[in-house]
């Protein structure tokens, strides 16, 4: 019985952090993609420098890590966003990594 009840927490575990990963990533890649530039770069008191961006195409892409630069010193996706992305996906492979060894112990 107690087996099951490890079972269900890792479980557990493992589809919230996969829930809010997914959210986190998809509210700030949204982000990313979504508007004009110019304008995004214009309200956060940012100048776009399109050199840069000619010469930097993934600065702009919606993968991770995740980037949206103006210019070589500006980046409108948060700071906290890459680490926190990180720090996620690191507690949803201890969720699963624990939900498999609470199923093979429960097997044994």
């Amino acid at each position: 019985m107690p087996q099951r009840k490890a079972t269900r927490i890792w479980l557990t575990a493992a589809l919230v952090t996969a829930v809010v990963l997914g959210a986190v990533y998809y509210t700030q890649s949204t982000f990313i993609a979504s508007g004009d530039l110019s304008d995004a770069c214009l309200a956060a008191g940012q100048e776009l420098d399109l050199n840069y961006r000619l010469r930097h195409p993934r600065d702009g892409s919606a993968v991770f890590p995740l980037h949206n630069r103006c210019n070589a010193v500006s980046d409108l996706v948060p700071d906290w966003v890459n680490p926190t992305l990180s720090l996620i996906a690191a507690m949803l492979s201890l969720a699963l990594v624990g939900l498999l060894f609470s199923r093979i112990r429960r097997h044994a």
